[in-house]
C-alpha cells in the first residue's frame, strides 16, 4: 500500500456500508486485518512553502496528524475490528520543522511570501501498529504532507473469506472479493455500487437510485 496523505475524512455513508458488509465477512473467516489510511485536502501541505496556521501548534491543535486525523480513521477502524486492546508500535514524525507565517490574515494552507519562519510543533505524520479485540491486527497511516492526494479516507479488510476495500474519494462504492464465489479464473474483486438497499443511502441521497452516490455533504446529514 503507497504512502498516502491522509486528512480530515470522516466516516461517509459508504464507509458506514462497507464496514457492515466486512464485519459481518469477518465473523466467518479466521481474523479481519484491517488496514485503515486518511488523507487531507494536501495540495501545498506537503511543499515547504506552506505557511504555518493553528493546526501546526501543539498547544492549539494538539499532536497533529495523530489528533485531526486518526480521530477519524481510528473510529473507522474500531467500527469494523473493536476497540484497540493495544498498540504494538507508533511512529510520529514531523517533515518539516518550521513553516512561512503568513504575511497577513490566513484561511486555509496557501503558501506565503512571507520571509518570517514560525515553528511546527506537532507531528506530520503517525502510523501506528494496533491489535484490536477481534483478534485482528490493524495498521493506521495518518499523513498531511502526501502532495497531490486530495482529501481521502481509505478502508482494508482481509479475513480468510475475502476483503473489502473503500476509499472516500470515490464514496459511492466499494470493492468486495469473496474466495470461491466463482470459479479461480473468474474470480476477483467485485466493484459494488452503492444504492438505496445500503444502509443510510435512503435517508441522505439527492435520489433513490443506485449510482447516485453519496459525499461529504451527505454524510453530515447521516451523522444526525
Amino acid at each position: 500500500m503507497r504512502p498516502r496523505h491522509h486528512g480530515r475524512g470522516i466516516l461517509v455513508p459508504s464507509s458506514a456500508r462497507l464496514g457492515r458488509y466486512a464485519a459481518a465477512r469477518g465473523r466467518r473467516g479466521a481474523r479481519r486485518d484491517p488496514h485503515r489510511q486518511g488523507l487531507v485536502p494536501g495540495r501545498l501541505r506537503g511543499r515547504p512553502e506552506c505557511r504555518t496556521v493553528w493546526r501546526y501548534s501543539q498547544g492549539k491543535a494538539g499532536p497533529g496528524a495523530l489528533l485531526d486525523i486518526g480521530a477519524h480513521a481510528i473510529d473507522a477502524l474500531r467500527f469494523v475490528a473493536g476497540d484497540i486492546t493495544e498498540v504494538s508500535s507508533a511512529v510520529l514524525h514531523t517533515q518539516f520543522s518550521e513553516r512561512p507565517v503568513p504575511a497577513y490574515g490566513a484561511i486555509g494552507h496557501a503558501a506565503s511570501t512571507s520571509d518570517v519562519r514560525g515553528p511546527v510543533t506537532n507531528g506530520d505524520i503517525a502510523l501506528l501498529s494496533l491489535r484490536m479485540t477481534s483478534g485482528a491486527v490493524a495498521r493506521a497511516d495518518l499523513s498531511r504532507i502526501a502532495t497531490g492526494t486530495p482529501n481521502s479516507l481509505g478502508l482494508e479488510l482481509y479475513d480468510t473469506e475475502g476483503h473489502a476495500r473503500f476509499d472516500s474519494m470515490a464514496s459511492g462504492e466499494f470493492h468486495l472479493y469473496t474466495f470461491g464465489a466463482a470459479p479461480t479464473a473468474a474470480n476477483g474483486a467485485r466493484r459494488v455500487i452503492v444504492g438505496p438497499e445500503h444502509p443510510y443511502f435512503r435517508d441522505v441521497a439527492a435520489m433513490p437510485w443506485g449510482g447516485v452516490g453519496t459525499g461529504y455533504a451527505e454524510a453530515f446529514t447521516a451523522e444526525i
